[in-house]
C-alpha cells in the first residue's frame, strides 16, 4: 500500500482525456456512456490505456514499423470485439514513424477509406482517444546551450497534432510527486525542439505515477479512484482546489498483474467488482464519481495471444455489472463529460485504504 508524503493513497491506472475528438468516427463502434439509463444506480468508470512507449526502434520503417503498424491494427480488430473504450496513449518516437514511415501502400489496406496515417485511422474507425504520453510520465531535464534535448509532452502533443485532429488535451502519465511538473503543466510548457511552436496548457491529468517509475520501483504509483482538482503535485495532490484549472482522474487499482508479481487483487477488474460490491450494499457512499483504469502495456497490444486472451476474459468476467449499469465502460474525455454531467463536477477522492484488505484477491 502506497503513502503520499505520510498520506495513504490509492496508485491509480487509469489514463485522463478531457478533450472530446475533433473528427467524427467512422463506422466506431464505442459504447453509449450515458448512465442515466439505470436510476438510481452510482456506477464505476472504467477506462481502458495502451501505451506506445519511446524507441528508436521506431525510425526502421521497413521492419520495425511496418511490423508494429500490422500488429497495432490486429490488436484493434480485437480489441473492438470487447466492447470496451480505448485510450493510446502514444510517445514521440511511434507518432514520428507515422509522420515518416506511412506509405500509399500500407493506406490502401483501409477498403473505401481515405488514405489517412495509422493513429488517425484509429481514432476514426475504432473510436480509439489519442493521447500524448512520456514513459513514466518523466522529462528529462533540458539544457538549451548542450542540445540535443528530449522531446517534452509539449513537444509530443504537437506532434500529436500534426498526426491526428483527434488527440486529446490529456496527459497520458503525471509524476504525481513532483511539483515542478505540475506548474510546468499549469503555466503552460514550451517543447524542447526547435520545430515545437506549442506552449501546452493541459487540460485533463491521467496515470499518476512516482519519481521512481520510471526506474522500475513502482511502490509509490497512484491508487486513487475518483475526480478532482489537484491543489498541486506532492503535498497538496489528495486536495481539491475548487479554482485550479486540471482535473485528475484517478486510476484506481493500476496493476492488472501482468508480470505476475505481488499484488493486492489479482487482475484490475477484481477491484472494479468489489467498488460495485461497496456501492450496491452501501459501505461507501454513492452519487459521487468513481473510477478506475486497466493499464495495457504495449507488450499484450504488439503481437501477445496469450495476454490479449487474458484481457478479454477479465472483460467478459464483467459483462453482467455491464448490463446492470454498475461498470461503465469510458475513455478519459467521457468520463469528464459524465463528471460534468452527472455529478455537477463534484470531487471524490478515493484512497485505496478505504478498501478492506479481507477483499483482496491476491492471497
Amino acid at each position: 500500500m502506497a503513502h503520499f508524503k505520510g498520506v495513504m493513497v490509492v496508485l491509480a491506472l487509469g489514463p485522463v482525456l478531457l478533450v472530446a475528438c475533433d473528427s467524427n468516427p467512422i463506422d466506431s463502434d464505442t459504447e453509449d456512456t450515458d448512465d442515466t439509463d439505470h436510476v438510481g444506480i452510482t456506477p464505476v468508470y472504467l477506462s481502458l490505456a495502451g501505451h506506445i512507449e519511446d524507441t528508436t526502434a521506431w525510425s526502421d520503417c521497413d521492419h520495425v514499423y511496418a511490423e508494429k503498424r500490422q500488429q497495432l491494427l490486429d490488436f484493434a480488430e480485437f480489441f473492438q470485439a470487447t466492447g470496451a473504450s480505448f485510450n493510446l496513449q502514444i510517445d514521440f518516437a511511434f507518432l514520428e514513424g507515422a509522420r515518416t514511415c506511412e506509405t500509399t501502400a500500407m493506406q490502401a489496406d483501409y477498403a473505401g477509406t481515405t488514405a489517412i496515417n495509422v493513429v488517425d485511422y484509429l481514432a476514426q474507425k475504432y473510436g480509439f482517444e489519442i493521447d500524448a504520453h512520456k514513459n513514466g510520465g518523466y522529462e528529462a531535464p533540458c539544457d538549451p546551450l548542450k542540445p540535443p534535448c528530449e522531446p517534452n509532452y509539449a513537444d509530443v502533443r504537437q506532434l500529436a497534432g500534426e498526426i491526428t485532429s483527434s488527440v486529446t488535451e490529456t496527459v497520458g502519465g503525471i509524476i504525481w510527486d513532483e511539483p515542478e511538473q505540475y506548474e510546468r503543466f499549469n503555466d503552460g510548457e514550451p517543447g524542447n525542439l526547435p520545430g515545437t511552436n506549442l506552449v501546452w496548457q493541459p487540460e485533463a491529468l491521467t496515470m499518476g505515477v512516482g519519481e521512481q517509475h520510471h526506474e522500475s520501483d513502482f511502490s509509490d504509483d497512484d491508487r486513487t479512484s475518483g475526480v478532482w482538482k489537484p491543489a498541486g503535485f506532492d503535498a497538496g495532490f489528495l486536495t481539491h482546489e475548487e479554482a485550479n484549472r486540471m482535473v485528475y482522474i484517478g486510476p484506481g487499482q493500476q496493476h492488472s498483474n501482468w508480470g505476475g508479481g505481488a499484488c493486492d487483487f489479482a487482475q484490475a477488474t477484481d477491484y472494479v467488482e468489489v467498488l460495485a460490491k461497496y456501492l450496491e450494499e452501501g459501505t461507501i457512499e454513492s452519487g459521487l464519481i468513481y473510477t478506475t483504469s486497466i493499464g495495457v502495456p504495449q507488450g499484450l497490444i504488439f503481437d501477445n495471444a496469450t495476454d490479449q486472451q487474458t484481457l478479454a476474459n477479465m472483460l467478459a468476467d464483467l459483462e453482467p455489472l455491464v448490463t446492470s449499469g454498475q461498470v461503465v465502460f469510458a475513455t478519459y474525455t467521457e468520463v469528464l463529460e459524465a463528471w460534468e454531467r452527472s455529478y455537477d463536477s463534484q470531487p471524490n477522492i478515493f484512497t485505496f485504504d478505504k478498501i478492506d484488505p479481507n477483499d483482496y484477491t491476491c492471497r
